[in-house]
């Protein structure tokens, strides 16, 4: 039969964080570890799919942490995704030609 395990903390219930570990110890004695919560996974903030590339830390953590972990190597890295991005390049893009083509035609209907 396996041997039991006893808690720790004061808390009885299975909640999110009272989750435990059995390990035992280099002298035979089996112990209760407990597992910490994993952070939130980082949103695009305008669309809110979930960012790929970025580690699901806590926010303690996330100040801790180095840039690498933080974010992705692009204009906009930890805060849009990918497909954000782009339609943020193809409309300023959009818009600079239209300025052009607009002045252009000024410029004939002076002549």
């Amino acid at each position: 039969m396996a041997d039991r395990v006893t808690q720790r903390r004061k808390c009885p219930y299975n909640t999110k964080s009272n989750r435990i570990k059995h390990v035992k110890t280099p002298g035979g004695v089996l112990k209760a570890h407990y597992i910490k919560q994993k952070g939130l996974r980082a949103k695009c903030n305008e669309c809110n799919k979930k960012l790929n590339g970025i580690s699901r830390l806590t926010s303690v953590e996330q100040k801790r942490a180095p840039k690498s972990k933080r974010s992705v190597s692009r204009i906009f890295g930890g805060n849009k995704c990918a497909s954000c991005v782009k339609r943020l390049i193809v409309r300023s893009f959009l818009r600079e030609e239209h300025k052009a083509t607009k002045s252009k035609l000024e410029l004939l209907k002076k002549k």
